[in-house]
């Protein structure tokens, strides 16, 4: 009887977390290197959002951190898919499908990030900057 009275007494606060809350946990949780954490958040914000090109690359990132990394492929393939031209993912793609030695497609990966237009205002290092580096390697 108590335990109800203080329930009905006790406002009801939303525990659902904005999509905004969920991506800075997210990535919160990469940067500190839980990838797992990382991977659980990413999986729930696709599920609020699946056409979200840029959650699939995250989950990728996150999949790779875990050496998952045909999940990895499958989650790059997947922004992809949603976003033909970003290069980010190309070139994440090319760095999972070169640990799994498959170089001619690494390699194809990385050259398709090269001929798609750059977006220097995601982060300081630019997906051509990368891919350009990774395609050197990857021909070595």
């Amino acid at each position: 009887m108590l335990l109800t009275l203080a329930l009905s007494a006790t406002p009801f606060t939303a525990v659902a977390q904005t999509f905004e809350q969920l991506v800075q946990q997210a990535n919160t949780a990469r940067t500190a290197k839980r990838f797992s954490e990382a991977e659980a958040i990413w999986r729930q914000i696709i599920q609020r959002d699946p056409q979200n090109a840029p959650a699939y690359y995250n989950l990728g990132i996150a999949l790779y951190g875990q050496k998952k990394f045909d999940e990895a492929i499958a989650a790059y393939r997947t922004a992809i898919k949603l976003d033909p031209n970003y290069a980010f993912a190309y070139n994440n793609l090319g760095n999972a499908l070169g640990d799994q030695k498959k170089l001619d497609e690494a390699i194809a990966a990385y050259r398709t990030a090269l001929n798609l237009p750059d977006d220097k205002t995601v982060i300081p290092t630019t997906a051509h900057t990368l891919a350009h580096n990774n395609l050197g390697l990857a021909l070595q």
